[in-house]
């Protein structure tokens, strides 16, 4: 069997088990329920932090490219990046990361392996993000099991050793770009991100983009709670990245007394929201490229035909 198609259905039935494991240990009638009695509102103002963090995540990704193609399309980025999030909104694996990854490289005719390395940068520097915040909340004295940011710490010093590495790389053996164009080629999104300039662009968008999230994420708390927790959302945000946001819910509903059904509503409007966000940011830049071409097809028969 082919190993895509292999993936594809082990992704499919992991998250048919996990949706079954879900609906067996909550109250169906409670958690719609709780969503059909979320405020508009708050989701509409989710809606649209969402569709700036999907811009910055694509202003992310252009930065780690910039420097292999000076020619994408943000309108592409910001298509591929919602596609990615839909797809890993319902399959694990991160088999949105590979499809992303597939469209710019088809769209844009970049080579497959320097796209899929510009990504695994971008998740690199997604878990040293995570970590920051991390240290951050313990610092200010919030009680956070620390296993919590075991991967995140696991996941920081592997970028942190490449990181230094490819800083020796980049300065001592740039003549590497003339000798082997396509190995340098396939490492540059990594390389150049040790830039100092690219970093902090990188790093500071990456840090808006958690606290947006974490701020809508607030917003669906106060919504069924009445209150604000504040770093419930934020602890819940350490997961996104992880692909456990559910589990992110869950610690807080345990730690902080929410009701697990009222936290699995929550959970749902987020998946939704996201979903839909990321669908139709994709649909949009899609028609308009479909648009864009029969207009210039027209144009170009009626020039042939002047």
């Amino acid at each position: 069997m082919n190993s895509k198609v292999f993936k594809s259905l082990l992704s499919i039935i992991i998250s048919i088990l996990l949706i079954y494991l879900l609906v067996i240990n909550i109250n169906l009638k409670k958690v719609l329920d709780i969503i059909l009695s979320f405020n508009r509102e708050f989701i509409a103002i989710f809606f649209l932090l969402f569709f700036i963090v999907l811009n910055l995540r694509a202003f992310i990704w252009k930065t780690l490219l910039a420097n292999i193609s000076n020619e994408l399309h943000f309108r592409h980025l910001i298509a591929g990046e919602g596609l990615g999030f839909a797809i890993n909104s319902f399959l694990p694996l991160r088999s949105g990361d590979l499809l992303r990854c597939l469209y710019i490289s088809r769209i844009s005719n970049l080579p497959f392996p320097s796209v899929l390395v510009s990504i695994a940068t971008e998740q690199l520097l997604d878990f040293f993000t995570v970590l920051t915040l991390g240290l951050f909340c313990l610092c200010v004295g919030v009680k956070i099991a620390i296993n919590i940011l075991l991967l995140p710490i696991a996941m920081t010093i592997v970028f942190l050793t490449l990181f230094f590495v490819s800083v020796f790389i980049r300065k001592r053996f740039e003549h590497l770009k003339i000798k082997f164009p396509k190995f340098w080629l396939l490492i540059h999104p990594f390389l150049s991100l040790t830039r100092s300039g690219v970093f902090k662009k990188v790093f500071t968008a990456n840090i808006l983009c958690l606290l947006l999230v974490s701020l809508g994420i607030l917003l669906l708390y106060f919504n069924l709670l009445g209150k604000i927790l504040v770093i419930e959302s934020l602890i819940s945000t350490f997961f996104i990245n992880i692909g456990l946001l559910s589990f992110g819910i869950w610690i807080a509903s345990k730690q902080y007394g929410i009701d697990f059904d009222d936290a699995t509503g929550i959970f749902f409007i987020y998946q939704i929201t996201i979903i839909l966000v990321s669908l139709s940011t994709f649909l949009l830049v899609t028609l308009y490229d479909i648009f864009a071409t029969i207009k210039a097809k027209i144009t170009s028969n009626f020039s042939n035909k002047k």
